[in-house]
């Protein structure tokens, strides 16, 4: 009998285990877009650059965003209380670590939106947001306090 529990535990933590990494962005879901760039050190700082001149359309548009290279850090918004790992997302979003530069945008509902592997003008990566159905309708989740 203790051992059929045992290994029922065990059962159940493994598929907890697993739900868990198959999102590692699974925190900010419904709360933050989020904008991945990953690669170079050279790559993710010019487009940084550019985000940086336009805070206030990253704030408007909850805009999350992480950079992605040995490690993850966050660049603007407001991260979970423990960030994924770069590996998780390398995984999750199929960029390898050689890459010299991917930006991947998720949007409220965790699904990939769009994905570039050239530096690009915050206005694009703010037009595909614009144009996303619940933000047209007005109609995205409150924030969370």
């Amino acid at each position: 009998m203790r051992r059929a529990l045992f290994i029922a535990v065990l059962g159940i933590l493994s598929i907890w285990g697993g739900s868990a990494m198959a999102n590692p962005l699974a925190a900010v879901r419904w709360e933050q877009r989020v904008l991945l760039l990953f690669g170079r050190e050279p790559a993710i700082q010019e487009q940084m650059g550019k985000l940086a001149i336009d805070e206030n359309g990253l704030i408007e548009r909850r805009l999350l965003v992480l950079s992605v290279d040995a490690t993850v850090e966050t660049f603007a918004g407001q991260p979970p209380a423990m960030l994924p790992s770069a590996t998780d997302l390398r995984r999750q979003f199929g960029v390898d670590a050689d890459s010299f530069y991917t930006a991947v945008l998720v949007g409220l509902d965790g699904g990939e939106k769009w994905r570039s592997t050239e530096i690009t003008a915050p206005e694009t990566i703010f037009a595909v947001i614009d144009a996303m159905p619940m933000r047209r309708a007005g109609s995205e989740p409150p924030r969370q306090p």
